[in-house]
């Protein structure tokens, strides 16, 4: 495929065109620049959430310099590269339009995301996990922050990706929206939601039996624990359960042993590891679970949860 690099430049004192020839020539990269009778009049803006009149206007000019460069970037390619497909792209521009004056670029952009998927009679963790699921973060970052100077006057930006480059100590999935939680003692802020959502490994203190960690959600499996940087902090004795959504044959029930509150263990960790698919007479089942057998004389690492839907 073809990589396309687009650059918003207004206000230029000298060309860009030398240092990059090759790659204009190429048609690698390109450089737009929206003509004035594009801009309103960004004198007379209403001041909002403490921000300074000049603070205000430039954030104003920015969603307009989005919203042209993703006009622009529509017919370009498949994928735009904040974190939408091209498709996607005609109403986000719809959107930041009627309320670029409001918010900055990035709570607009948040904003769509809750618009198009978060329901008002749920809390904002069921908000939350909607959104994520929507949300792509790649690891280790494909992309590093170049340059301390940002276009608003006197701003410094010291951004850089941590992850830029950088070997993961767990590996990412996208997992369908659902509520986790665990017994378990946490260390050092890597939690189970970290994990879920592909950001992090988690990582606990020595774990007991009666110990759990549940995933409330509706279908099957994959799930692998252990990390090279630690690799004796896996998990140990603990078993795979299911919760059906409905009830299951007496067959089933005399084949798969099933605990007092109506989970069936399906399976269990092996050498820190539990894959497998849910049997068919399960399905659609409403939440998994693992459960600690034994105490854990070692911490334990689950660096990899990933569920995977049955299609079809």
């Amino acid at each position: 495929g073809v990589s396309l690099f687009l650059i918003l430049y207004s206000s230029a004192e000298e060309p860009v065109c030398p240092p990059f020839s090759t790659e204009f020539s190429s048609g690698l990269l390109e450089v737009i620049s929206p003509p004035a009778a594009y801009y309103p009049d960004l004198t007379n803006l209403k001041e909002t959430f403490g921000d300074s009149r000049e603070r205000v206007r430039w954030r104003t000019k920015q969603n307009l310099d989005y919203s042209f460069l993703m006009m622009y970037a529509v017919s370009k390619g498949v994928y735009y590269v904040q974190m939408f497909q091209a498709p996607d792209l005609n109403l986000i521009i719809e959107f930041i339009f009627m309320f670029y004056k409001e918010k900055p670029i990035d709570w607009l952009l948040d904003h769509i995301l809750w618009v198009k998927v978060c329901n008002p009679e749920k809390d904002a963790k069921h908000c939350e996990r909607q959104k994520s699921s929507l949300r792509v973060r790649f690891r280790p970052s494909l992309f590093q922050h170049v340059g301390l100077h940002s276009s608003l006057a006197g701003k410094i930006q010291k951004l850089t990706d941590k992850d830029f480059l950088k070997p993961l100590l767990h590996k990412i999935h996208v997992n369908p929206p659902a509520e986790v939680s665990t017994s378990m003692k946490v260390y050092q802020g890597h939690t189970l939601e970290k994990t879920y959502l592909g950001e992090d490994f988690f990582w606990v203190v020595t774990p007991t039996a009666g110990d759990y960690i549940l995933f409330k959600f509706d279908r099957p499996v994959s799930i692998e624990s252990g990390n090279q940087e630690h690799p004796g902090d896996r998990i140990r004795n603990t078993t795979v359960e299911v919760l059906p959504f409905s009830e299951v044959s007496v067959k089933t029930k005399e084949k798969c042993k099933q605990t007092e509150d109506r989970f069936y263990r399906i399976g269990q960790f092996e050498k820190g590891v539990a894959e497998g698919a849910v049997a068919p007479v399960f399905n659609p089942i409403v939440a998994l679970r693992l459960s600690v057998c034994r105490d854990s004389a070692v911490w334990a690492i689950l660096s990899e949860i990933h569920i995977k839907r049955i299609t079809g």
